[in-house]
């Protein structure tokens, strides 16, 4: 769809400002592309001497899309309810006055929603909103949910759509939106590929359900599991297999079939350290296993170099910080 561009000036770096579809100052002109990207609704100025500003950039992902938008003026959205998609969306700056079902929300920097399908939607930007908005494909997270955590839908999936992003579970949703944001703008070539893009997804979507309180909660507490994404499984798959070998950052990114950033992140919000650290853990468990277990005739250098340690002053002295003890006290007392 052919749009108009406006040179409309912004005192702060805007998200996706290279992925522009819009600027303009026609209401109709926004109303239509607006409707394009997500779905039919009324648009209407709050206030009669407000004027349009809009601008709005996207970044297509597979079963989502990264989105910015803004009206510049006091603004009334009325699109009923999405039906097709889940929207995550929190304020960079302004508020914005939801009424979403049978309740009113209030969200400003710090705060955001996550709007499901199925209530009617009514909202009301003020003319400084500028909004971070994450479209997600109802299918798609719909089936993710259920072949991950092999739970059957009996009826649509349901957040509660208030989030706070000051909270430590809202907090891991926002930091991840923000690089995959990051990611779209300074390498783009990295996360449109099939298959990152499909696992950057799924980081996202488990954020989500592990995060957010919905309608199949204690269903997925049932499974005594959270929901970790493929990318974080291969890591892992791939260190416990190889620890003894000389594993670089490089080799575990590889095996991910992601970017370093995303695994990074991943790794941090799923499992609480990184992926070195990680494999430095799964070394110092196999030591102390090895070593509590050794033959009289064994040393603790070749047991060391087995588990993949080749640095043996740097070794001894972790090995005394994580265990209270050196490890031939542990050789000899096996």
């Amino acid at each position: 769809m052919a749009t108009a561009r406006h040179n409309f000036m912004y005192s702060k770096p805007i998200p996706l400002e290279r992925y522009n579809c819009f600027s303009s100052s026609r209401v109709e002109e926004v109303r239509q592309v607006v409707t394009h990207s997500y779905c039919p609704h009324d648009l209407e100025l709050a206030r009669f001497d407000h004027r349009l500003k809009a601008h709005y950039n996207s970044f297509r992902l597979r079963g989502m899309s990264l989105n910015f938008l803004s009206y510049g003026a006091d603004i009334e959205i009325m699109p009923g309810a999405f039906q097709a998609f889940y929207m995550l969306e929190f304020p960079l700056s302004g508020s914005v006055s939801l009424e979403y079902g049978h309740s009113v929300y209030q969200t400003r920097p710090g705060m955001g929603t996550l709007i499901s399908p199925h209530e009617s939607v009514r909202s009301r930007w003020s003319a400084d909103c500028e909004q971070v908005m994450v479209k997600i494909e109802r299918k798609a997270l719909e089936q993710y949910l259920q072949h991950e955590a092999k739970i059957t839908l009996t009826k649509p999936l349901e957040f509660e759509p208030l989030i706070d992003l000051s909270s430590a579970n809202g907090g891991l949703i926002k930091d991840f939106i923000l690089m995959l944001l990051k990611q779209a703008e300074n390498c783009p070539n990295l996360i449109v590929g099939k298959q990152v893009s499909a696992e950057l997804e799924r980081v996202l979507w488990a954020l989500i359900l592990n995060n957010i309180d919905h309608n199949y909660r204690d269903q997925l507490a049932m499974a005594d599991r959270p929901i970790v994404p493929k990318i974080v499984n291969h890591a892992q798959r791939f260190i416990e297999d190889n620890f003894a070998e000389s594993v670089t950052l490089e080799d575990i990114v590889e095996a991910s079939g992601c970017s370093e950033r995303a695994l990074y992140s991943a790794f941090k919000q799923f499992l609480g350290i990184t992926p070195l650290n990680y494999l430095k853990n799964i070394r110092f468990q196999q030591v102390r296993e090895r070593l509590q277990h050794a033959y009289a005739h064994e040393k603790v250098s070749e047991i060391a170099y087995q588990c993949g340690f080749t640095h043996m002053g740097r070794f001894s002295s972790e090995y005394i910080q994580r265990y209270g003890e050196k490890p031939s006290e542990t050789l000899r007392f096996s």
